[in-house]
């Protein structure tokens, strides 16, 4: 039988919780119900509510999201593209409006369009039966009508346009037997224009442009007496967020690699003991050892998908703030009552190689730990808002977390910032110098295109003989690209690289640039 439960409504929240029926099974019958915002619940089994009871308790209502080392590496674009956000740029217009039959009626109707446009003609309240017709208009387009259209009968004419910014109908008009009427300007119901899909990516393009860097062993400084300068091990990531990506996912033998193999401190790097920070340190480069056979450092990775999971939370990128200081509750367990912020600290120490992991932890079981705090609120990818800020949809609040508590503690509301200039495309085409310069035995080419192109890239000797080429004819979107260049075949001396983009829909070359570069063995 069905028992239906209900309550007075205006409960007031408890800090930024409230009060949650539940059924004593930690949600196995049912979710818990908010009953500071419902006022009923109906369950369609009374015996199975253990024994007819329910609970109320009151916990934390934030709704939190986060992500995954594997969702944060492999986020794409609507072309499929590793590492790349999605542009702020229409793809498609939708539009409706309504036109009215003139006195005496019409057989036909001729648009005027701007452009191809999929589309909808329908008839509410037509009083012969008439259906909606699915139509692709084209440009100059006449539609006929039988049986004709009645006196101010009502035509709706809907659809949406590909790659169109401005009013596709501009105007149109009626024909009765060959009769036609004056021109009428069209009056839209509505129309938008579209924004496709964003991606992780674009949230992480929005904290690097609100200064938010992800460093990670950034708080150690390992004091040695066996050298006259201490040793750093970290990585840096200081410049944008492809500085993140490049950390976290590495092409290699053209199978993408994750940052997810054997964890271990910044010790020794393919066998040569680590002195310095990185900028950033792909999968292929954090091998420990030139022996060991996967790529990656999962301790790495899920350190930087923790780091981001609590900027994202604290920069107002999430429904809920706080993150970072949620307590992790797990009865025994050596970070029982620490915030997720006071782990993040300790996984920054063991990625530096400073002290001893808590409770015996191996590298991997701590790397394990960390990717169980970064699954907790993970989930499908959604949004609330992308036009001015990508603001991500919750996933749960932490009330239904069993192994997160809420800290107590309030947060001030983050005013959106206005990001509707965010990712502009640049004004012209440009090749950057290589960086490192000199370089052994890898580099970094950067370019930006003002509009999506085909790009080659190839490297000469001083002789004019093509000695490697990075890319051929390659699909770049607009923007900031990079690509790298791995000479350890080659011996120190000076090369050329050169670069033509076409552009993608025109065809024309937009750029044909030479620099030159030093290998330095």
């Amino acid at each position: 039988s069905e028992i239906v439960l209900s309550w007075q409504s205006g409960l007031d929240a408890v800090g930024p919780g409230g009060f949650y029926l539940t059924d004593g099974f930690g949600g196995f019958l049912f979710p818990p119900v908010p009953m500071h915002e419902d006022t009923s619940f109906s369950h369609s089994s009374f015996n199975s509510l253990s024994g007819g009871f329910v609970d109320i308790v009151v916990g934390d209502g934030s709704l939190m999201r986060t992500f995954t080392l594997d969702s944060l590496a492999l986020g794409t674009d609507s072309k499929g593209k590793y590492q790349k956000y999605e542009k702020r740029k229409p793809w498609a217009t939708d539009f409706r409006f309504t036109a009215v039959v003139p006195a005496g009626g019409a057989n036909q109707m001729y648009i005027d369009l701007k452009k191809y446009t999929d589309g909808t003609v329908s008839f509410p309240g037509d009083t012969t039966g008439r259906l909606p017709v699915p139509i692709t208009f084209l440009k100059k387009t006449t539609l006929t009508f039988a049986p004709p259209l009645y006196d101010s009968q009502l035509v709706v004419v809907e659809g949406r346009s590909y790659k169109q910014t401005k009013p596709f109908i501009q105007k149109y008009r009626w024909f009765l037997a060959g009769e036609k009427s004056d021109y009428v300007l069209a009056t839209y119901n509505y129309q938008y224009q579209r924004l496709r899909m964003p991606n992780v990516n674009n949230l992480g393009e929005e904290l690097y442009l609100a200064a938010t860097m992800l460093p990670v062993g950034i708080n150690a400084q390992v004091d040695t007496t066996a050298r006259l300068k201490p040793i750093f091990r970290y990585i840096s990531h200081p410049k944008k967020w492809k500085d993140v990506t490049k950390s976290l996912l590495k092409k290699v033998s053209g199978i993408y690699q994750l940052q997810d193999g054997p964890a271990n401190c910044l010790d020794t790097i393919k066998s040569k003991e680590v002195y310095k920070a990185y900028k950033y340190l792909d999968p292929k480069g954090a091998i420990r050892h030139k022996t060991t056979a996967e790529y990656g450092n999962e301790l790495i990775g899920q350190l930087i998908a923790l780091k981001f999971n609590i900027a994202i939370s604290a920069k107002g990128h999430t429904p809920s703030m706080g993150f970072g200081d949620l307590i992790y509750t797990g009865d025994g367990h050596p970070f029982d009552g620490k915030t997720v912020s006071q782990i993040e600290a300790v996984g920054d120490s063991a990625l530096a190689c400073v002290g001893t992991m808590p409770g015996g932890y191996s590298y991997a079981q701590f790397a394990d730990f960390l990717d169980t705090l970064n699954r907790e609120f993970s989930g499908p990818f959604d949004t609330v808002v992308f036009a001015t800020k990508t603001i991500v949809t919750g996933i749960k609040p932490v009330v239904e977390s069993n192994i997160f508590v809420g800290s107590g503690a309030t947060f001030e509301p983050v005013v959106p910032t206005d990001f509707a200039s965010l990712y502009d495309v640049p004004e012209r085409y440009d090749l950057a110098q290589n960086y490192p310069n000199p370089f052994n035995p890898t580099t970094t080419i950067e370019f930006q295109l003002a509009a999506d192109a085909l790009v080659t890239i190839r490297v000469y000797n001083m002789l004019g003989q093509l000695v490697a080429t990075l890319v051929e004819n390659e699909d770049f979107s607009s923007g900031e690209n990079w690509v790298e260049f791995d000479a350890s075949r080659l011996s120190s001396g000076v090369y050329l690289y050169h670069m033509v983009a076409k552009d993608l829909e025109r065809g024309s070359v937009e750029l044909n640039k030479v620099k030159k570069m030093v290998l330095l063995k």
